[in-house]
């Protein structure tokens, strides 16, 4: 039995209709429901005897039978090729991406031995390999030699897929399957096993290579072989300072994927799995800007990326789509559990672009004035250095906002972002600074704030004293205001003596009884010095050394409040 995929004839079949799937939804949920339902529509029913998968490499003392051989041009005799280090090494990557993912297990064998055998030769077709079997042992894979790069990935990938048993989408050589994916799933997006391609707008084709199994075919392989749940992560790196030439990269293999990012002529993608464990994505050294959709798993790099018509699991739709649309990298929703797939992602040093989403858990932004959009539940986001705005989409009415000891939080319909590192959280309604700390009005304000009331400042009155002091107000000025409060006299005491507001100040400010040197040098002070005051002494304590390092963990890294219109 033969599974074979035509590389050379993929152009053939792009598509450029529309199909609404309104009924799918969007979301996570949503995203298992539709590996769920077609899961059937990639499984030949035939499968390894064994989760131990052994494969080898024909070379030119032992060469593959004369018989062995398909789809030689006419007039040709077989030229057979053993595969280049490069070419064997890219196996070996996607063994181990599989292996990631999936029960399998991997054990490369003497050459001509084994359940897959590789090798290549001239045909007239990109690619072949037979199924799994009992019956027979012909488990030969083989790509054609006028393959080379991107293509020579895409097919291999192809043909491995069939050598675990997977099937065709569709019986495209004609023939009746049971299961068949309908045509607005049939994309490389959803499936390398497809013979279709992404079609471009207006009026041309790019070859766009899908450089991974899609999500489709990771699902369908965790349901033929189970799930590895050795608990061990991925790091995903995405490197070279060239928007050209990108490459993907993961901490189980040496070997790049060759990402081409060059642009609408010409674009490759790629997905990204989660395992059981921690896995990450690093773009830390892309040489360009990225746009990140974390909702619907979409990541572009760099100015340009290929236009195309393309399903898209997370509005439910496939039609041709504007600019921004594909992604050269796409993350998997984790379909066997209510978790994120990769869960961690780090961007550029550039002005990157983040939509949030369920799709990563904690991200970290680095350097560049970046801008984030969304709100996402349980995310840990990090703006890293520069200039950073975040706009929740959300009102600042209807969510709480909180700055203490353990970090910056927005809270909104019961659901919580962890944030550190933005200039500015913009909502529909308000808009929240995260000021300088240190020696900064800002940092002034908040102490003597938390010095008068002994708590955290809440961020409208924050904001009130912050505009005060930028306006010329002096500092005096300003805890003259605060001494003269109800809600201080509350705290203190009313009518206080000057040794019981000694007293309530090392308490209240510094958290502590008075050292006797201490309590005696500003008792002294406030007594008989005229230019003492309860306010300025109030700034004292508010402006000590040890006031400033007590308060340091909190505003560290900024001093949060609302913006005084």
């Amino acid at each position: 039995m033969e599974a074979a995929a035509d590389a050379e004839g993929k152009g053939d079949r792009t598509m450029a209709y529309d199909y609404n799937t309104d009924w799918l939804g969007s979301g996570t949920d949503a995203f298992k429901a539709l590996m769920a339902t077609h899961e059937d529509a990639l499984a030949s029913r035939q499968t390894m005897s064994s989760n131990t998968v052994t494969y080898s490499f024909y070379t030119e003392s032992e060469r593959p039978p004369y018989s062995d051989y398909s789809y030689i041009p006419t007039g040709e005799s077989a030229q057979f090729e053993a595969f280049s280090q490069r070419e064997k090494d890219l196996t070996q990557a996607v063994f181990d991406q599989v292996a990631a993912f999936t029960g399998l297990s991997f054990e490369e064998v003497a050459p001509g031995e084994g359940d897959v055998r590789f090798g290549t030769h001239n045909m007239t077709m990109g690619g072949y390999a037979n199924y799994p079997s009992d019956y027979y042992e012909y488990g030969n894979n083989f790509v054609s030699t006028d393959l080379v790069g991107r293509d020579f990935a895409e097919t291999l990938i192809h043909e491995i897929g069939h050598s675990l048993g997977l099937k065709h989408p569709q019986p495209y050589n004609g023939g009746y399957e049971s299961a068949v994916l309908p045509d607005a799933l049939d994309t490389p997006l959803m499936s390398v096993m497809t013979y279709n391609a992404i079609d471009t707008s207006p009026s041309y084709y790019s070859p766009v290579n899908a450089l991974s199994f899609g999500p489709l075919d990771i699902h369908a392989l965790q349901q033929m072989y189970g799930r590895a749940d050795d608990g061990s992560g991925i790091t995903y790196r995405v490197d070279d300072s060239s928007v050209a030439g990108d490459s993907v990269v993961s901490d189980f293999s040496t070997v790049s994927f060759d990402l081409d990012l060059s642009g609408a002529e010409g674009s490759d993608f790629m997905w990204l799995f989660g395992t059981t464990g921690q896995d990450k994505l690093y773009l830390g050294e892309v040489g360009g800007r990225v746009d990140a959709d974390l909702e619907s798993g979409r990541i572009s790099i760099g100015e340009t990326e290929t236009l195309g018509s393309v399903y898209d699991w997370a509005s439910g739709t496939k039609n041709s789509a504007p600019f921004g649309e594909v992604g050269n990298i796409r993350l998997a929703p984790d379909t066997n559990e209510a978790a994120h797939g990769v869960e961690h992602v780090v961007f550029t040093e550039h002005t990157d672009s983040v939509s949030l989403g369920d799709l990563a858990s904690t991200i970290e932004l680095r350097g560049g004035d970046d801008r984030v959009s969304g709100f996402a539940g349980g995310v840990d986001l990090d703006a890293g250095l520069g200039e950073d705005v975040w706009r929740p989409g959300i009102s600042y009415q209807d969510s709480e906002a909180r700055q203490s000891e353990s970090g910056l939080t927005l809270t909104s319909n019961g659901s919580t972002v962890d944030f550190s590192g933005f200039s500015e959280v913009a909502f529909s309604d308000d808009r929240l600074v995260i000021g300088p700390s240190g020696d900064s009005l800002e940092a002034q304000a908040y102490r003597i704030y938390k010095a008068a009331f002994d708590r955290l400042p809440d961020l409208e009155g924050l904001g009130f004293w912050v505009n005060a002091l930028e306006s010329g107000v002096e500092v005096d000025e300003v805890a003259a205001e605060f001494v003269a409060s109800d809600e201080m006299a509350e705290k203190y005491g009313a009518s206080l003596t000057d040794r019981a507001y000694v007293d309530a100040l090392y308490n209240n400010v510094l958290g502590r009884s008075p050292d006797d040197d201490g309590f005696e040098f500003w008792l002294n002070a406030i007594e008989n010095n005229p230019a003492v005051s309860e306010e300025s002494l109030l700034v004292e304590f508010a402006e000590s050394t040890e006031n400033v390092e007590n308060v340091a963990g909190i505003i560290d890294e900024g001093v949060m409040y609302l913006e005084w219109a």
